[in-house]
């Protein structure tokens, strides 16, 4: 596995631009919510400088090492933060082929001798990789029953760099609860992020050849490249945009029918329910209808009172 190791934090970002690391991997594989192509593109040549170092990054990093100490209590298994391993605060791992492929792990999760990962029931032993996450309650859906596409992307690409066959995910929900995931190397994946990566750095990084814009994302750095019209000027719109607008009409008219369908079906729903307030469905879903109010307060909102429907998810438990 080679490495490189910096002086500061300073000099480990401003390194950055000269990779691509596992965060930006999954905006490059279009798997993030808050990332894409084109926000990679612009860190990457400078065009786009975001403050990354806010309160949320802060919080992870002063919490990684109490987090992967509860990790090690929870599962008795042996770990090791990547900083002492590698005898450095501030690194950054390179992928053995591809220089600009790059990866910065938290840790190290480390099965000597022959007993295996008894934890899984897996004969799995050697070396894995440990990444840590911090996250707020609101967010706790997310990690109900897998590792979320951004962060499986994430490890990926940080198992691909270090050679590494598999991978723990410990993450802090809302302070107080611990949860942590076994993720195995994804060949066919691993090799998909490589030539995405290859081809994204070579053919527009390098090159300062801007990438397409590929979702409702892009919006915010769109509004940053072009900031303002040009007054009077005119242009005429390529075939695939007309295509483009073909597909907004379509998925305009099927919103349209859904909505109809929806409130056709709760006016069916409140129908049946005739005087009751609740309504339980089959598998213990609920509908209520209920009166409430709302007071006017000025000329343009009046005053309401009336009975609203409300759909409430059976509880998983119930």
């Amino acid at each position: 596995m080679r490495t490189m190791k910096y002086e500061s934090r300073a000099d480990w970002l401003a390194d950055r631009s000269l990779g691509i690391g596992s965060s930006d991997a999954a905006g490059i594989m279009g798997m993030s919510q808050y990332s894409s192509p084109l926000k990679v593109w612009l860190e990457k040549t400078g065009t786009y400088v975001e403050d990354v170092d806010n309160r949320f990054t802060k919080a992870g990093r002063f919490l990684e090492t109490p987090i992967a100490e509860w990790f090690k209590q929870e599962t008795g298994l042996d770990v090791e933060m990547a900083r002492d391993f590698l005898g450095a605060d501030h690194f950054t791992c390179v992928h053995p082929e591809h220089d600009f492929i790059r990866a910065t792990p938290d840790g190290w999760v480390v099965l000597e001798g022959g007993d295996g990962l008894k934890l899984l029931g897996r004969d799995i032993r050697g070396r894995g990789l440990l990444e840590i996450k911090n996250t707020s309650t609101y967010k706790s859906q997310d990690w109900d029953e897998r590792v979320p596409p951004m962060v499986y992307c994430q490890v990926q690409q940080q198992m691909l760099v270090c050679e590494a066959k598999w991978a723990f995910v410990a993450v802090l929900i809302g302070g107080n609860e611990l949860r942590w995931f076994f993720v195995e190397a994804d060949e066919e994946m691993q090799g998909d992020m490589v030539a995405k990566q290859v081809v994204f750095w070579n053919d527009y990084v390098l090159t300062k050849t801007q990438p397409p814009a590929t979702s409702e994302i892009d919006k915010q750095y769109l509004a940053f490249l072009y900031p303002e019209e040009e007054k009077g000027k005119e242009i005429h719109l390529s075939a695939a945009a007309a295509d483009l607008d073909d597909e907004i009409l379509l998925a305009q008219a099927r919103i349209k029918a859904d909505e109809a369908l929806i409130a056709d079906n709760k006016t069916k729903i409140i129908e049946e329910m005739g005087r009751a307030d609740t309504g339980i469905l089959p598998d213990g879903t609920k509908y209520t209808h209920k009166t409430q109010s709302r007071k006017g307060y000025v000329r343009e909102v009046k005053q309401w009172s009336g009975r609203v429907l409300r759909r409430i998810k059976r509880k998983k438990n119930a």
